[in-house]
């Protein structure tokens, strides 16, 4: 079933056509208020990624989506996500037109100018899409962008490449040009929490880690996600690929735990 965020009735349209959007462990979320664990603040997730892992990039009409060898062993273990095994699935982003409208989380009310999402799923499961099915079958580790006046040199590889898959449906191979870790910041400080998929269906399946300290692009690196359009090559009136966000969800009962780092 096809979905948009800026067509047929938005984002607003989705509850209607996929039932989980209107549960109650849904994501984004405001990260207004949260607990202390001094469990989590003695410990650390632990990454085993490579770049050969990362075999094309592609428009999926909704953002840049990097897809990772079905072979892949790109995994990653945290004592929070009760150290299994969580294998990198997919990497994407979501962005705005200023400087801090294009995250989907927020801070205390405050977004950032994107974040960019790294996919995992629950290799105790056979397969991602039976993972995607049970309420700890997906792990996302979430990663703000804060808006910087210089150029960021890991983004480097990344932005040059969405030249060659302006419109929807294009892709390319990556032939190891860019790493996982480069989308990575200090990942010592972290929130967690249980959610959901950002985009339908909605699954209510996720568990959210969100980095403290976010990396940093420039406007002009911006402007190369921003630059994507939303439809195929040819059609004149498809929307730009801006604001690419679901607006946050209630919290509701559910609580965010913190780690303030390795002590």
């Amino acid at each position: 079933m096809a979905w948009s965020y800026w067509e047929n009735g938005g984002v607003a349209a989705w509850a209607s056509n996929y039932p989980s959007a209107k549960g109650n462990r849904q994501s984004p979320v405001d990260i207004d208020d949260w607990i202390k664990d001094r469990g989590l603040s003695a410990q650390s997730l632990n990454f085993y990624y490579k770049s050969d892992d990362l075999k094309t990039i592609r428009n999926n009409g909704h953002s840049w989506q990097i897809d990772v060898s079905p072979e892949s062993r790109s995994e990653m273990f945290a004592r929070h996500l009760s150290l299994n095994a969580f294998r990198l699935l997919q990497i994407h982003a979501h962005w705005g037109v200023g400087a801090n409208d294009g995250s989907e989380h927020k801070v205390k009310g405050q977004r950032y100018a994107g974040e960019i999402h790294l996919v995992h799923w629950n290799t105790k499961y056979d397969d991602p899409k039976q993972a995607g099915s049970h309420p700890d079958g997906i792990a996302v580790l979430g990663v703000f962008l804060k808006r910087s006046e210089w150029d960021n040199p890991k983004l480097t590889a990344l932005v040059s490449i969405l030249t060659d898959i302006r419109y929807k449906g294009q892709s390319r191979d990556l032939n190891g040009v860019v790493n996982p870790e480069v989308f990575l910041p200090d990942v010592r400080a972290f929130w967690t929490y249980e959610g959901s998929l950002t985009t339908p269906p909605c699954s209510e399946c996720v568990l959210w880690t969100l980095f403290e300290e976010p990396i940093l692009i420039s406007d002009k690196q911006l402007e190369g996600f921003r630059s994507l359009s939303s439809g195929e090559q040819g059609l004149t009136n498809a929307p730009a690929m801006i604001n690419n966000v679901r607006p946050t969800q209630p919290l509701g009962a559910r609580k965010v735990r913190y780690s303030a780092g390795l002590t």
